[in-house]
């Protein structure tokens, strides 16, 4: 399988480094597992209740950073069979959002057992998720 560093261009501006991921090209590759959004009316079926390790990424559809953090979310979604991913869109379901205290985003919570147990708040490596992943599971 290709990987995302593949198909990412490096641009230098300003003596920063900018990473621009070409989203569409990934997808057209076949390298993208689509992560289901979820809604209160089922958090609990599908989180609270679920056996398996859960990551719910809390997004809004304006945050810059969620938008970057969703292909790494879909390629940890893709090695990490064991594991289920949700989306959370706290500007649909705020009383979700409150209920974990999910104050800025992007927000990933672990869930384990039905309790929140970890969390990543803002964008994060590949890397670093899979190492929060790999310890709560």
């Amino acid at each position: 399988m290709e990987t995302i560093n593949n198909i990412v261009n490096r641009k230098a501006c300003d003596n920063m480094t900018i990473y621009c991921f070409n989203y569409s090209e990934y997808q057209k590759r076949g390298n993208v597992i689509m992560i289901d959004k979820i809604y209160q009316e089922e958090f609990a079926e599908k989180v609270i209740n679920s056996p398996n390790t859960v990551v719910v990424d809390f997004f809004a559809d304006w945050c810059g950073p969620c938008k970057m953090l969703s292909p790494v979310l879909e390629k940890l979604a893709s090695i990490n069979p064991d594991v289920d991913f949700y989306k959370v869109n706290i500007d649909d379901n705020p009383s979700l959002a409150e209920k974990f205290e999910v104050m800025s985003i992007p927000n990933v919570v672990i869930f384990k057992n039905g309790q929140a147990v970890d969390r990543s708040i803002g964008f994060v490596s590949e890397q670093q998720l899979q190492e929060i992943i790999s310890r709560n599971r």
